[in-house]
This record gives C-alpha cells, sequence and structure tokens, in this order.
C-alpha cells in the first residue's frame, strides 16, 4: 500500500524523467534546424557560337559578398553542375583553352 506521500514522490520522478526527455529530444533535434542552411545549384552547358559543346571548360563561381569560391570542370557534353551555393549574388567565369575567357557578374542565386 503507498502513501499519499510517496505517490507524490513517483509522481514527481515521472515529471522529471518527462523534462529529461523534452530536453534530450531538443538537443537531438536542434542541430538540425541550426546547421540545416539553404542551398542552390548553378549549372548548365558550356558552348561556342556556333553551338558545339565545349569540353573540359573549367567554371569558377565566386560569392560577390563572401568571396567563397567552388569550381567545375564541364564534361564531354559540354553540361557543368556547381552545387551547393548559398544565396547571393555571384560572379561566374568560364575559361577554355583557344577561347576568349567569359565572365558573368550579379548572377543572383536564390536557396531552395
Amino acid at each position: 500500500m503507498t502513501t499519499t506521500a510517496e505517490s507524490s514522490l513517483f509522481q514527481e520522478g515521472l515529471s522529471v524523467c518527462k523534462q529529461c526527455l523534452y530536453i534530450a529530444l531538443l538537443i537531438l533535434v536542434m542541430p538540425c534546424f541550426i546547421f540545416a542552411q539553404s542551398t542552390s545549384t548553378i549549372q548548365g552547358q558550356i558552348t561556342d557560337a556556333s553551338g558545339g559543346v565545349i569540353a573540359g571548360a573549367t567554371v569558377k563561381t565566386t560569392n560577390e559578398g563572401t568571396g567563397f569560391k567552388k569550381a567545375a570542370v564541364s564534361a564531354s557534353d559540354g553540361f557543368y553542375r556547381i552545387p551547393d551555393l548559398l544565396p547571393g549574388s555571384y560572379e561566374v567565369r568560364v575559361e577554355a583553352s583557344g577561347f576568349k575567357t567569359y565572365i558573368s557578374r550579379n548572377r543572383s542565386v536564390a536557396g531552395k
């Protein structure tokens, strides 16, 4: 047979356990929200003036606000992809042997 005092202590123990569970759950979930940042991708195909694909072109992006740089090389079909870019304004530079360097500034990248 339990007394009222024992019952009260048992209920307080459950309450403390619930609080600990909520805190543990919060600690596990919070990093997902803190580190989740919306990113986007710049992709396309590099071609010459006649529409021929250019393989092996280097495509460089520079975030104009932070200076963060990322690059890719176009594949045999001329396609390139630069993922995981934070939102912002970018300079995109394309360089290929035998071709004039192409530079495009103020290219806006929005997050997904």
